[in-house]
């Protein structure tokens, strides 16, 4: 194959470009219903050359609908380019109807992708061949370049990636963050009034140790809270310097830890994302991702942007998720939130998640079969700390 000649699909950026990025032909055609701007072009030619593939690209607006008239622009281009073949998964199904008529008079092969197994049927003269494929594995950057945006940065834990030693740091937070979820809300509740002090040496500069100073822990908040601190000091994630009746005074060694002790919903993101990575199920994976809509906009005054607790990709299947520690009245907008990014950033093929830690019965059964409506996944707190959450996953990309 020499020449692609590609039915444009403006749902899925990612379908695009699929074909191209496996065999590479030297020459690439969309067929566009409506004109692309020259950002979107550019899009798709820095995607590719990202990917080491840097084609001929041309984009031809058919902006007629009469079959002959298509018919005409087809002659137009196989006149003038050799070894020709059409992609005709997706995009208007009138288009295809045509194109394939016209290919089956030309003799010209048609892809047709299956992606379920990861498949390609390439059909000439009415004759089919079944081709397996090896799908690219995608970063989630990469698709979100694809859609005119980018990451602007990560926002909890963002030392999490550092080194191998800090993710497991994080795994025993996790662990002790499941062990004791009665009492962790108490917890950040404490550490939300406290001081955070930065030690330094006898030249002034940080030592690296953090000094938390809050109030004397006493009756059931200290019941609560104290064994918590004393299971974290023997995990080794901080030491308890002081507790006494006038103050409670702790040391940390790392400020991404002690920042999200201020923050009730970064440990359910923090849980969410280590049950995934655990899962070896996504070929990218982050958490806590702000996406910045225009990548090429660094102003931070005219910039819009958005926080996605957890996203991952799997072949061609983005997963957007959205955690949330209670469903209030508010969650509804939370539920569209999710569903638009998710759609606006992943195409029609990516899946919106909702994960909550409250219980089942407790969902209002309103807001269940709106989210069934929208195509939102609803994962409740039975689900999230058993089995239930990662086969959901497995399902949802087609894994199980």
């Amino acid at each position: 194959m020499k020449t692609l000649i590609e039915i444009y699909d403006k749902d899925e950026a990612i379908h695009n470009v699929l074909i191209t990025l496996i065999f590479k032909p030297k020459n690439v055609i969309f067929l566009v219903e409506t004109p692309l701007t020259e950002k979107e072009k550019e899009n798709i030619r820095q995607f590719l050359k990202s990917h080491g593939v840097q084609p001929n690209i041309s984009f031809i607006h058919l902006s007629n609908w009469r079959v002959r008239q298509i018919a005409h622009t087809l002659e137009e281009i196989t006149w003038q380019y050799e070894d020709i073949t059409f992609e005709i998964t997706g995009g208007n199904s009138f288009l295809v109807s045509v194109i394939s008529q016209y290919a089956y008079t030309q003799g010209i092969p048609l892809i047709y992708k299956v992606l379920k197994r990861k498949a390609l049927v390439v059909i000439k003269v009415l004759e089919d061949e079944v081709k397996e494929i090896a799908l690219p594995h995608f970063k989630i950057g990469d698709i979100l370049n694809l859609y005119g945006a980018g990451i602007d940065h990560l926002d909890h834990f963002r030392s999490l990636f550092d080194d191998e030693q800090r993710y497991q740091t994080y795994r025993r937070l996790s662990h002790l963050y499941f062990m004791r979820l009665d009492a962790w809300d108490s917890l950040i509740d404490w550490f939300q009034r406290t001081e955070t002090i930065e030690e330094r040496g006898e030249d002034g500069t940080p030592n690296g140790t953090l000094r938390i100073e809050g109030d004397a822990l006493k009756g059931k908040k200290a019941k609560r809270v104290l064994p918590v601190l004393k299971d974290l000091e023997e995990s080794g994630i901080l030491k308890i310097h002081q507790a006494d009746e006038h103050k409670m005074v702790i040391n940390l060694w790392d400020r991404d830890i002690a920042n999200a002790f201020k923050i009730q919903g970064a440990w359910l993101e923090l849980w969410t994302y280590l049950v995934l990575k655990q899962m070896n199920l996504f070929d990218d994976l982050h958490m806590s991702v702000i996406i910045n809509w225009d990548k090429g906009k660094q102003n931070q005054n005219n910039r819009i942007i958005n926080e996605i607790d957890v996203i991952g990709i799997r072949g061609l299947t983005s997963v957007f998720i959205s955690c949330k520690m209670s469903l209030s009245g508010r969650s509804v907008y939370d539920m569209y939130e999710i569903k638009i990014l998710c759609e606006k950033f992943g195409g029609m093929r990516a899946k919106a998640v909702m994960v909550t830690l409250e219980k089942e019965k407790k969902i209002n059964s309103v807001f269940l079969r709106k989210a069934e409506e929208l195509g939102v996944t609803v994962i409740p707190f039975e689900d999230v700390f058993s089995e239930g959450m990662s086969s959901i996953m497995r399902d949802l990309v087609g894994a199980s």
